[in-house]
């Protein structure tokens, strides 16, 4: 059975993207003590970086930097002004996968995250689809809310977001 699209290509992308204007970046990526303490554990600039860009990612919007990914310049300026960091390191960051895969369990650990499972999926979808239903027209479409109110009911069971389509699933 094909793959039914709930939203299109820009919401999407909206939906996923990092804060990259300065209300968002102070607002999402501002560093706290207990931030720069986790960050301060890492070895070498390209690890320190990285490893605050994938905490910021896992702040807002709540996912993971995926292998490979650039975050917008204006995050990664904001980020290695605050860490005291040359922002070209973090070409160098990562160069095993393996690190960004550590980083990423001990970030979710940290902050209390855990995947969002096909099982905690399906009773979210049981759970939301009935206030949806039937689908309600708004000036965004019809999915819009419902996808939003799962995003919501996501971040606060302390789950990380779901990797943007078409990325691989797994950390």
């Amino acid at each position: 059975m094909p793959h039914r699209e709930l939203l299109t290509e820009s919401q999407r992308l909206s939906l996923q993207a990092p804060a990259s204007d300065e209300r968002g970046l102070v607002r999402h990526y501002t560093l706290s003590a207990e931030d720069l303490t986790l960050i301060n554990r890492r070895r070498g600039d390209p690890n320190r970086l990285g490893f605050a860009l994938m905490l910021c990612y896992l702040h807002f919007p709540g996912r993971i930097l995926q292998q490979g990914e650039q975050p917008p310049a204006a995050l990664c300026a904001f980020v290695a002004e605050q860490l005291g960091v040359d922002v070209e390191c973090f070409g160098d960051y990562a160069e095993r996968d393996q690190t960004r895969r550590e980083h990423v369990l001990e970030i979710e650990t940290a902050l209390g995250l855990r995947p969002l499972t096909r099982a905690l999926y399906r009773e979210l979808a049981a759970w939301l689809l009935p206030l949806f239903n039937p689908p309600r027209a708004t000036p965004f479409g019809l999915m819009t809310p419902l996808i939003v109110a799962a995003l919501i009911a996501i971040a606060m069971a302390g789950l990380r977001k779901p990797a943007p389509h078409g990325a691989a699933a797994a950390a």
